[in-house]
């Protein structure tokens, strides 16, 4: 599935995601750390205090696990720069992934979001499409 295959199955134009490499967690880390499959933004929002730190990153994910379908997926951007995806890491998937980015989003501006919206978990894709601050990222410009 190349990025135009993604952007059209998602609704996402192709050319506000950005294609990014993981790099894999310490496994004493990961250890720490508290992940449940499929529950890949309560993972990135949770983990930070436990990874250090304070970026969720809102984008795609392909994996040859789920065929050749890309999923909306979320994971996090360590104060070294470098992204880590503890969800599909502990299901042994990460390195069979390719990641494009979409928004990155500051943990504190998650809560706050979370807060005003009465939100009991982490935002999905889907709340940013209806935001009125996010929705643009997802609509083409044409």
């Amino acid at each position: 599935m190349d990025i135009e295959q993604i952007s059209s199955s998602l609704i996402i134009p192709s050319r506000k995601l950005t294609s990014i490499n993981i790099s894999i967690i310490d496994a004493e880390l990961l250890e720490e750390s508290r992940n449940q499959a499929t529950q890949c933004y309560n993972n990135a929002f949770y983990n930070c205090p436990v990874l250090k730190t304070d970026m969720l990153i809102y984008g795609v994910a392909i994996t040859s696990e789920f065929g050749t379908q890309a999923v909306e997926h979320c994971w996090n951007k360590l104060a070294n720069g470098q992204y880590v995806d503890p969800t599909y890491q502990i299901q042994g998937i990460a390195h069979k992934t390719r990641y494009y980015s979409l928004l990155e989003m500051d943990v504190n501006d998650i809560e706050l979001m979370m807060e005003e919206a009465n939100l009991a978990c982490p935002p999905d894709m889907n709340f940013f499409r209806r935001h009125p601050n996010y929705g643009r990222r997802f609509q083409s410009d044409k």
